[in-house]
């Protein structure tokens, strides 16, 4: 849809397809909003007593964190939890089975045409030529980060950070603003690298993370400085959306 778009409007497709990527994680991220709101509502609660935030943070680790240190959800809150997710899942996927357009309207079929005649073989060795092109070489470090930095702020973020020094039940709103920062993002960059270029994007991106990797390091979680929470958030969503939407239109 990106190139024939281009075409249209005899623009580089470069250009168009990472603002489509931008739409779609938009779209996308947007759901970090939604889902987190209703995990919130449904974990919301606190911990009862005073917590001991000692080995939060950067020095925590799961052995040295004592029993109830981490509020455990009950199994009432699981299954609702649960429900209301498997709901959403099959209510979009009966969306996309009978609202969205088959992409066959499009030109898939004409596009995938000459592909779908090529055995597992020749798409294996096609795609090992593809990997000695220089770009697409460096484009794999870029691609492991990206799903490094997704992996680290959804489980170690949360847990060693939010849940151990504040509340289990503060999670959500925290990726709230992750979700919010990271969809606004997205669909932001498209202009910025018509104006200025991929390069000083993915150079903002990187000293977003080296930035907030540092305060991590340094920042003891405290409860009582709640907003440090969601800045950070906020700023690993802005890091995440450039990754995202430049390696995915790459």
């Amino acid at each position: 849809m990106g190139h024939q778009y281009a075409g249209i409007l005899k623009d580089k497709s470069e250009i168009i397809i990472v603002r489509f990527f931008g739409i779609f994680f938009m779209a996308f991220q947007s759901s970090q909003v939604w889902g987190n709101l209703i995990s919130s509502l449904v974990l919301g609660g606190e911990n009862v007593g005073e917590k001991n935030i000692t080995f939060c943070g950067a020095s925590f680790c799961p052995e040295h964190v004592k029993a109830g240190t981490i509020r455990d959800p009950g199994q009432v809150e699981r299954y609702t939890l649960c429900a209301i997710f498997l709901a959403c899942a099959l209510a979009a996927a009966a969306v996309v089975a009978f609202f969205v357009d088959p992409l066959i309207r499009y030109g898939e079929k004409e596009r995938s045409g000459q592909a779908s005649q090529l055995n597992g073989l020749h798409l294996f060795l096609a795609t090992g030529k593809h990997m000695l092109k220089p770009y697409q070489v460096l484009l794999i470090p870029l691609t492991i980060w990206s799903g490094l930095e997704q992996g680290f702020f959804a489980s170690d973020y949360t847990q060693a950070y939010i849940s151990c020094a504040w509340d289990v039940g503060q999670v959500g709103y925290v990726l709230i603003c992750y979700g919010a920062c990271d969809a606004l993002a997205s669909i932001s960059f498209g202009p910025v690298v018509r104006k200025i270029g991929r390069v000083p994007v993915f150079i903002f991106g990187s000293l977003i993370n080296a930035g907030v990797i540092v305060t991590l390091f340094q920042w003891k979680p405290d409860p009582e400085e709640s907003a440090i929470f969601f800045v950070i958030a906020g700023l690993w969503g802005i890091g995440d959306a450039i990754w995202q939407t430049q390696i995915n239109g790459g």
